[in-house]
């Protein structure tokens, strides 16, 4: 609760420095959405870009709805290019899409098995909005793995993280953050090997990485 609370004072204070900044051009906190986990995967000749917002329903008591199937705590769009993806968020969605909070990014099988992972990163490390600081995770099933989110006591992306900071000292695991994998294609045009995540039938599993990596 604490932090979500946070959250909303360093979004207004964000949104008071953005506005003198850049004038009457910023966008208010409260029409901004904003993802806490997301992943992109490579299929059939198109990217698939799933973003996850926290779960507002456990803080402000309202419900989703029951019964309609759908998670209305995930988004999917796909498209060939960066750019078809934004125009279709930009076309449906009526909030702007403020990345800068993001915590958690999943790369999927598809992406990490083609050439097309470079082109992936090339694009975040040129967007200012991404901190490099982001837990990088691999998964076979993106799409199982972000249904999870609203489902758990916590955001995934919150969940996730902590997984693995919230440890007594020194048992922490290996974490990948996006600084790494930018490093690593780089120096070595590689990918570094990423701890994984599996969907459960009571949550979410956290494949560490081996302790001699």
């Amino acid at each position: 609760m604490n932090r979500y609370k946070n959250l909303g004072i360093s979004l207004i204070l964000c949104s008071i420095f953005s506005t003198l900044l850049s004038g009457c051009t910023a966008v208010e906190p409260e029409k901004r959405a904003y993802p806490l986990i997301m992943a992109v995967d490579y299929q059939e000749q198109a990217y698939e870009v799933i973003y996850g917002m926290p779960d507002l329903s456990v803080f402000t008591g309202q419900d989703k709805g029951e019964g309609s199937g759908d998670n209305l705590s995930i988004l999917a769009l796909r498209g060939k290019t960066k750019a078809e993806i934004q125009e279709k968020y930009n076309c449906t969605q009526e909030k702007y899409l403020d990345l800068g909070h993001l915590e958690v990014l999943i790369l999927g099988k598809g992406l990490l098995q083609s050439d097309n992972w470079r082109k992936v990163l090339e694009d975040m490390k040129n967007d200012p909005t991404l901190g490099e600081d982001i837990y990088l995770f691999a998964a076979k099933d993106v799409k199982g793995v972000l249904d999870l989110n609203g489902t758990l006591s916590s955001s995934l992306g919150e969940y996730i993280t902590g997984i693995f900071e919230n440890r007594p000292a020194g048992k922490s695991q290996k974490r990948v953050s996006l600084r790494s994998a930018y490093e690593a294609m780089l120096e070595r045009d590689e990918m570094p090997p990423l701890p994984g995540l599996k969907r459960q039938d009571d949550g979410i599993q956290v494949l560490f990485l081996p302790e001699k990596e």
